[in-house]
């Protein structure tokens, strides 16, 4: 399998792929700016813009778009992070060279229209009413509101008066800021031929560098620190509880606020995370501990990096009223690990877990872009497969020991939840 990177005049940087033997190629324009990005009077602009680009272009109509993807029974699809927003679409090795140049108008020149705008205002407000709906969407964003200040301290869509207020040109601005070549990162891969690259980056050569992006442009690594990464005070607490009706238990979310983690270090929070237990909870610690135990009956651990720090998320569902039993639980094994109380059995599962997805992710044309955005993100470089697999396989139980160290310098940040009558403080 084939992997090169590429930086054009422009300063677009480009990720390539080739796998012959897949049957399709998959392509994204990652913008490296989200939600965090965002001005007071933008806020909701990130991910409002990225409903937008799909209602048409200075070139393809909304019309062009569905019926290229129609016809083509490609996929087209988009989502908005704190830090980045990402545009993609998967199709066949033959429609490359006509679908392409779909994918960059809409990104480069939206067209932006107000008629649409207020109709994907209502859209949005919707996706909201649905997130607010579901307890632990709900418990997510209060976990942000108590742990962070400024822009992440709110919900990364914008709340109902936040959608409502956002006016067009506030949107028309932060995608002339951000839109740019330098703050981009285009991956293709698949079936793709060499020519067909040659063509699609050519075309993009007259993309002129803009005034945001990594090179000092608008969100700096150091403003986004400053401004979204300041932890709130101690007065304003580290608990906060909340009644949620429609969880038939009690619910909890604990949160570490970490630095940035770079190297083996951003490796090693993922691996604690598998070790403990991720979204498949087999063979953890968690699994033998609360969920066979019968203390819980869920408990997974995840790990997410940010410009200037990241948050290690630990989320359980269990009877209401165990949340201090749950938290015990979860600390005790912190300690175990802090103590290199592991075995190495038990470390190769979990560095095995983690190989065996990335060989999944990368079955797929799909899967693989989206992986190689998420390696490329921590370090600003492309990183290969093999080298990921090289890292995940050299670390070492003193790693774990000592991230495990960090998170118990200070409680966490907890969020807990349950029907009326059983939420309380932990």
């Amino acid at each position: 399998m084939e992997q090169s990177s590429v930086t054009l005049p422009n300063k677009l940087r480009v990720l390539l792929h080739r796998m012959p033997s897949m049957a399709t190629v998959s392509v994204c324009f990652y913008i490296l700016s989200g939600a965090r990005d965002e001005t007071p009077k933008q806020t909701g602009a990130a991910h409002l813009l990225e409903h937008m680009l799909f209602r048409g272009s200075e070139v393809f109509s909304e019309e062009d778009i569905r019926r290229a993807m129609r016809e083509t029974g490609s996929d087209m699809n988009a989502f908005t992070a704190w830090e980045g927003t990402c545009v993609y679409a998967r199709m066949l090795p033959e429609y490359f060279g006509s679908l392409f140049p779909v994918l960059a108008d809409m990104v480069r020149h939206p067209k932006l229209d107000a008629a649409d705008y207020e109709v994907e205002q209502s859209v949005v407000q919707e996706e909201l009413a649905r997130q607010l709906d579901e307890p632990r969407s709900v418990m997510l964003h209060e976990l942000h509101r108590i742990s962070f200040a400024g822009r992440m301290g709110g919900i990364l869509i914008g709340s109902k008066e936040q959608i409502g207020a956002l006016e067009l040109h506030e949107l028309r601005a932060f995608h002339w800021s951000h839109y740019v070549p330098d703050n981009t990162l285009v991956i293709i891969t698949g079936a793709y031929e060499e020519k067909q690259i040659d063509e699609a980056l050519a075309s993009l050569e007259d993309w002129l560098p803009g005034t945001g992006g990594l090179d000092g442009g608008l969100q700096s690594e150091e403003t986004r620190q400053g401004q979204s990464m300041s932890p709130l005070s101690e007065a304003d607490g580290r608990v906060s509880t909340l009644e949620a009706p429609l969880f038939r238990n009690g619910a909890g979310i604990w949160g570490w606020r970490l630095p940035e983690l770079q190297g083996a270090e951003h490796y090693a929070a993922h691996l604690l995370c598998t070790l403990l237990g991720d979204d498949n909870t087999l063979g953890s610690r968690f699994e033998t501990v609360l969920v066979r135990a019968r203390i819980a009956e869920q408990a997974n651990a995840v790990y997410t990096s940010f410009t200037g720090g990241g948050m290690l998320k630990i989320y359980s569902t269990f009877p209401p009223g165990q949340e201090e039993k749950v938290q015990d639980i979860v600390m005790d094994e912190l300690r175990r690990l802090l103590e290199g109380k592991s075995d190495p059995e038990e470390l190769r599962r979990a560095k095995n877990k983690i190989k065996t997805q990335l060989a999944v992710d990368a079955s797929t044309t799909d899967s693989r872009m989206i992986s190689m955005a998420q390696a490329w993100l921590p370090g600003r470089e492309m990183v290969t497969l093999q080298e990921v697999l090289n890292r995940i396989d050299a670390l070492t139980e003193r790693q774990l020991a000592n991230l495990a160290g960090r998170l118990l310098e200070e409680p966490p940040f907890q969020v807990i939840a349950g029907p009326p009558e059983h939420a309380k403080l932990s």
